[in-house]
Parts: C-alpha cells; sequence; structure tokens
C-alpha cells in the first residue's frame, strides 16, 4: 500500500520551474517484529501494542529536484521563448474580426505583398521600365509610379476607414492629417486652375462629411468601399493623364504624397529598428536562463567568465589596434552614459514602496518596454508634422506666388528641432517612469531612465561642440558594464562568498555583450549571405513585426474598437512597405534612405531595451537574493 503526501499529485506534470518543491511518494515500512529494548538502569516500560491498521509516522520526504535540461532541450526551448511564443501571442486572429473587415484586410495584403515584390525585383523592375525624373537626383520607372500610387491611394482608404470608430476627439485629430496626400494632387491642377480641381476639392469633402455621418455607428461592411472611391477620385480626377507641358508630373505628386507617408510612417520606420534589438536581448535573456539550468556551478561559472573576457579582450584589442570606435574618448564618454543610467535607474527604484532589488524574469523586460516602443516612437511625430505642413504650405504659397516657408522647413528639419524633440521626449519618459515607479514597477523605470540618458546625451551632442560631441558606443557601454560586474562580482564574493544567483546575472551580462553587437544578423539571418542590402533587411523586419505585433488587434475598446484596430495594423505595415517600395525603385544618387530613420529606432529603443537588461542584472547582483527568494520563481521566470 502507498501513502502520498497530499501536496503531491501523481497525475501532474513536473514542472522544472516550480518554486515549491513536490515530495516524492514513501511507501509504509512492512510491519516488523517488536524489538526489546536495550538495557539499562531505568526500569523498563511496557509499550502498548499498536492497532492494525494505524497510521505509521512517516520519515521526512526528499524535496523533488528537477533534473538538469540537455543541451537539445535548451536549444529547443530558448528557439521557442525567442521567435514561437512571440509569433503565437502576436498573430492576428481573424476569427475575432467583425463581418465586413476580411476583405479590406486581404487586399491590404496583397498590396503589402506587392511592395515585397517591388522590392526584391527592383534591379530588374528598374532595368525593363522606362525611367521618369522626379527630381535633381533621382529616376523612377512609369510603371513602378503607377503601381506606387494606387497602393498610396489603397494605404490612405484604410487608414480613413481605420479612424471612422476611434474616439472622437482623436479622429478629427488624426483625420487632417490623412487627408494632407491630397492637397499634392489638387495642387496639381490649381495652377493653372481647372475643373479637375473642383471633382477632387469635393471627393476630400465627401471624406470629411462621410466622417461625421458614421458618428456613433459601428463598422459596416461598405465603409471601406466608399471611402477607397472617394480617395480615388481626390487623387486621379485632378491629376488627370498626369502630363502637362510634355511633363510626367505623376512622379512628383508621387513623391510629394511620400513625403507624408514618410512622416505617417515614422513610428512604424522607427519600431522596426528597434526589432533587432528585441530579438538580441530575448535571446541573451533566455540563452543565460536556460543554460544555467544545463549547467553545473563551476560550469556556469566558467562560461560566464570566459564570454565577459572574452568581450573585454576585444575592446581592448580594438582599442590598441586604434580603431575609431573604441578611443579613449568614447571608452570615457560611454563609461559616463552607464554611470548616468544607472545613478538614474537606482534614484527611480527607491521611490517604490518595495524597497527590494529582485532578479528580473526573462520575459518581463520585453513584455514592460514593446508596448511602450510605438509611444515613444510617435514622439517624433510632431516634428515632423510641422515640417510636413510647412511643406505643403509652401506649395500653395509658391502656385500662387504669396511668399515661401523655406526658413520653416530648413528649421524644422535642423539639429535645434531635433534636439527640442528629443528633450521633450525625456521630459515625458521621466514622468512616466516616476509614475510606474510609484506604482511598484521594478523593471519599466529601469530602462526608461535608460532611454532618457541616451536620448539626453543625444540631445546635448546635436547642439554642443568640442569634447560633448564625442560619440559614444553601445559596444564599448557594453564591456565596461562587464568589468563592473566582474568587480562587484569579485567583491560579493569576498565578503559573502558563492550565490548561484550572482553568477546567473553575471552570464547574462557576459553573453549580452557577446551577442548584441550581432543583433542585425541575429535578427535577420539572410543577412550572413552577401549582397542583401538594407533595403531588404528592413523588409525582414517589417515581416517580424507583421508576425508579431498583431497582439493590439485581439482586443476591443469603446476608445479603439477591434476594427479601427485592425485597419491601423494594416495600414502601418502598408505605409512602412510603400516607403520602402519607394527607395527601392528610385535611383538615388548620393542619397538616403529609411535606413535612417531604422538607425533611429535601433538608437531611441533598441540600446535602452540592452542597457536596461544589463542594469537590471547588475541590480539583482547589488540584492544579493537567491533563486528561493519568497514570491519569486526558483528562475524567475513563467513555468513552461
Amino acid at each position: 500500500m502507498t501513502t502520498l503526501d497530499p501536496a503531491f499529485d501523481p497525475q501532474a506534470p513536473r514542472d522544472p520551474d516550480a518554486t515549491v518543491r513536490r515530495p516524492r511518494p514513501t511507501s509504509l515500512p512492512a510491519q516488523s517484529p517488536p524489538t526489546q529494548a536495550p538495557p539499562s538502569q531505568s526500569p523498563p516500560t511496557q509499550t502498548p501494542p499498536q492497532r492494525a491498521g494505524a497510521p505509521v509516522a512517516q520519515p521526512p520526504a526528499k524535496p523533488f529536484v528537477p533534473p538538469r535540461p540537455g543541451l537539445w532541450t535548451v536549444v529547443k526551448q530558448i528557439f521557442d521563448k525567442v521567435i514561437i511564443e512571440p509569433i503565437k501571442d502576436g498573430y492576428p486572429e481573424p476569427k475575432q474580426w467583425p463581418r465586413g473587415l476580411v476583405p479590406a484586410v486581404v487586399l491590404g495584403s496583397i498590396g503589402i505583398l506587392v511592395c515585397a515584390v517591388m522590392i526584391l525585383a527592383s534591379p530588374w523592375i528598374r532595368e525593363a521600365d522606362i525611367p521618369i525624373a522626379v527630381g535633381g537626383q533621382q529616376v523612377i520607372g512609369s510603371w513602378s509610379v503607377g503601381v506606387l500610387m494606387w497602393l498610396s491611394v489603397l494605404t490612405l482608404a484604410l487608414g480613413i476607414t481605420a479612424n471612422l470608430h476611434i474616439h472622437l476627439v482623436a479622429r478629427f485629430i488624426v483625420l487632417p492629417l490623412l487627408l494632407t496626400p491630397f492637397l499634392s494632387a489638387l495642387a496639381m491642377s490649381l495652377y493653372p486652375p481647372s475643373a479637375p480641381a473642383i471633382g477632387g476639392a469635393v471627393a476630400i469633402l465627401g471624406i470629411v462629411a462621410f466622417t461625421v455621418v458614421r458618428i456613433g455607428r459601428k463598422f459596416a461592411w461598405f465603409e471601406f468601399p466608399v471611402v477607397l472611391v472617394l480617395s480615388t477620385t481626390a487623387v486621379f480626377i485632378p491629376i488627370g493623364s498626369g502630363v502637362f507641358y510634355s511633363f510626367d508630373f505623376r512622379a512628383t505628386v508621387l513623391l510629394t504624397m511620400l513625403v507624408t507617408f514618410t512622416t505617417l510612417a515614422a513610428p512604424s520606420l522607427i519600431v522596426l529598428g528597434y526589432s533587432a534589438a528585441q530579438v538580441a536581448v530575448n535571446l541573451s535573456e533566455w540563452t543565460a536562463d536556460r543554460f544555467n539550468r544545463m549547467l553545473e556551478g563551476p560550469a556556469t561559472i566558467a562560461l560566464a567568465l570566459l564570454l565577459g573576457a572574452a568581450a573585454i579582450w576585444r575592446g581592448v584589442d580594438l582599442t590598441l589596434a586604434g580603431d575609431p570606435s573604441w578611443t579613449p574618448a568614447v571608452w570615457i564618454t560611454s563609461i559616463i552614459v552607464l554611470v548616468v543610467a544607472v545613478a538614474l535607474s537606482l534614484g527611480l527604484l527607491a521611490l517604490r514602496p518595495d524597497k527590494g532589488l529582485h532578479p528580473v524574469p526573462p520575459e518581463a523586460l520585453e513584455n514592460s518596454w514593446t508596448p511602450l516602443a510605438y509611444p515613444l516612437a510617435f514622439l517624433i511625430v510632431p516634428q515632423l508634422l510641422v515640417n510636413l505642413l510647412a511643406i505643403h504650405g509652401n506649395i500653395f504659397l509658391t502656385v500662387f506666388r504669396l511668399g515661401s516657408l523655406e526658413w520653416l522647413i530648413d528649421w524644422t528639419a535642423g539639429d535645434t528641432a531635433n534636439s527640442i524633440m528629443r528633450l521633450v521626449s525625456v521630459g515625458a519618459a521621466l514622468w512616466l517612469a516616476v509614475v510606474r515607479a510609484r506604482r511598484n514597477d521594478r523593471i519599466t523605470p529601469v530602462v526608461l531612465a535608460c532611454y532618457c540618458t541616451v536620448m539626453l546625451v543625444s540631445a546635448v551632442r546635436l547642439v554642443a561642440t568640442g569634447p560633448l560631441r564625442v560619440i559614444w558606443t553601445i559596444d564599448a557601454l557594453a564591456v565596461a558594464l562587464v568589468v563592473l560586474v566582474f568587480v562587484m562580482v569579485t567583491v560579493l564574493w569576498i565578503r559573502e562568498g558563492h550565490r548561484e544567483v550572482i553568477w546567473k546575472q553575471v552570464l547574462l551580462v557576459s553573453i549580452l555583450a557577446t551577442l548584441f553587437r550581432f543583433r542585425e544578423p541575429l535578427s535577420e539571418p539572410s543577412m550572413v549571405f552577401a549582397g542583401v542590402s538594407g533595403t531588404v533587411v528592413i523588409l525582414l523586419s517589417l515581416a517580424w513585426r507583421v508576425l508579431t505585433d498583431g497582439g493590439m488587434t485581439r482586443h476591443d475598446s469603446a476608445m479603439l474598437p477591434r476594427a479601427s484596430r485592425v485597419l491601423f495594423f494594416v495600414t502601418s505595415i502598408l505605409l512602412s512597405a510603400v516607403t520602402l517600395a519607394w527607395v527601392a525603385q528610385t535611383r538615388i544618387v548620393g542619397g538616403a534612405n529609411h535606413a535612417v530613420i531604422n538607425a533611429l529606432g535601433d538608437h531611441m529603443l533598441g540600446k535602452p531595451l540592452m542597457m536596461g537588461a544589463g542594469i537590471c542584472a547588475l541590480i539583482a547582483i547589488v540584492g544579493r537574493l537567491t533563486d528561493d527568494d519568497p514570491g519569486i520563481n526558483r528562475t524567475g521566470s513563467k513555468a513552461d
């Protein structure tokens, strides 16, 4: 007969992540014959006979220790955590969509695929197409202009339809932004004034009237077709054939529309730049977590020391070799950035009601930072919007010869405006960090502190001269972080001896310093092959965002209904795809492409995420906690 501990369920799966150790089942010992008491000076006492079936006292059960996983199991778990689970959590679910929404999404998806083909096949399309001059240094094919104009109209129609059901105040703030691209086509028919201008103006007013009529109504299947017809009329009626005075103005109209698209797509393109850092940090977090489970204590220590020492040696070697990215000035600036970020993080954490410094679960860092990626990316929109309105206003002033806004265009695109935008974002992020800290959040304030540090240094560098313009690098900062962690571990080991959690965090910092500099090949494996352009890399990042950012479409609210969420999601992806297709189809000599905005996303969102991961590990070392700390899971991660 077998007696089980009440806390043990033989049918339940054994969870290696469980905090509570499940006791093993124990068996009743066989009835043994009574033994005589050893002789003693005291008179023997008679033991009362035990009744049959009486419970027998059990020895304490040995705690269940889960077996260490093998290498293949660890690799599979890391792949699931880094690739599979983000797709499962972020893939859109059409079953929840309202009736009539699927055709609009299918049409938008076809547009995205067309853009992908135009990007991948751009060399052959440019060779076979008839070139049209766009500007002084740009040429695009005639067929490409027509396709991109239709895709632009489709994008605007999807965005306007999504805007029909959001909050009333936001609806009439977003609507002028979506109507701005139509002004470039309308301006083409105003000089000289012509009848098609009336058709374009009526179509634009029709979109406004339709938006007013649909106030208080739910999504209906006919909305997208109506908006698509009105949008097509507002673009193609004013420009007619597009040929005036033997010059094809379609490319000029398209270029002006895409200037607007670049403004509207800027947040999405910035988040695309964050994708590489997101994958690299996720991979580092889960690799450290799973390898710590697989390896024995000495092996974990050896791996952490080996990777950290290799990162330090590489930095020292490049410095001695005279690499411009590893000069002493870069080292000093990077260390200052690290110190400021750590000090600001600790200051914000001091505002928490709970003063404990706990280890951070592998999935918690990204889960707290990714939802803030789009709001922080939108902080760049006001500056771009002023620049956009100045460009369109300058067009009409030039047409009617009323003056010029070139000075405003130049100022909003200059370093002073960029610096002001960064300072505003620092203020907003710092306010949010204080709010989160007072709500006892121990993760988001750290990453926001890193964001504030990065943006503040960037703002100062834009307008400063002399030593303040020295570049800092995330690679040098990572090596400095490894050195700091090694010093702290040495001090703690001398004072308190070996602690497993310390080496787990050291392993994380060492892996971060090793893998983060390979973030682009890690997120886009095709980069290891020669000849892959930067635009294709951004396209692959776009595919990753399609697969992992659809989680927002699964929710519903009165301010942002599900139909609007889905359509805005498709619109943002198509916006980015159309602008990327433009870059791929345009022959630019000495110009810049969207890799600049993509790099801004890596700088604004990716580097703070990496710094936050390293500083959270550093704070966990300072906390000197063990894996079995009450209330914290054995590895700090959710059960698998």
